[in-house]
């Protein structure tokens, strides 16, 4: 006698679900990138040292970064430094640029490494990430 096995058929499987909308706050940063890097509207100061006095010292210094300014056209840097605890600028590099007018970068570069921040109120050091708009 053969015994017959039913294996039930596999159950109807229901469409995935639609995937929830994030919503975006109204002061998010833009979306886009230069050179690969995100655009910044505004800095970012990661570390022991408030982004007011990051902007106080940057803006005190803003003529001399703008100084700079021998390029044809303007453009925009995204610049990245460590401040190191005792306030001195560290690591200065160009994260990315639109300016593409290396001798503009460089005496950019130069300015921002002779800023002297306030000493860190805690941790070693503090990576800055600043957008500057050359006119």
């Amino acid at each position: 006698m053969l015994l017959a096995c039913s294996t039930p058929a596999p159950a109807p499987t229901a469409a995935p679900p639609e995937p929830a909308q994030t919503p975006v706050a109204a002061d998010a940063p833009p979306v886009g990138s230069i050179g690969g890097e995100p655009i910044l509207e505004r800095p970012v100061v990661i570390g022991g040292i408030p982004n007011e006095a990051v902007e106080a010292v940057i803006d005190q210094h803003q003529a001399t970064l703008l100084a700079c300014q021998a390029a044809p056209r303007a453009g925009k840097l995204l610049l990245h430094f460590v401040i190191a605890k005792d306030g001195q600028v560290r690591d200065a590099d160009l994260r990315s640029t639109t300016l593409r007018h290396p001798a503009t970068e460089a005496c950019v570069l130069e300015a921002l490494a002779a800023l002297q921040f306030p000493a860190l109120s805690r941790g070693d050091r503090a990576v800055v990430t600043w957008p500057l708009a050359m006119p």
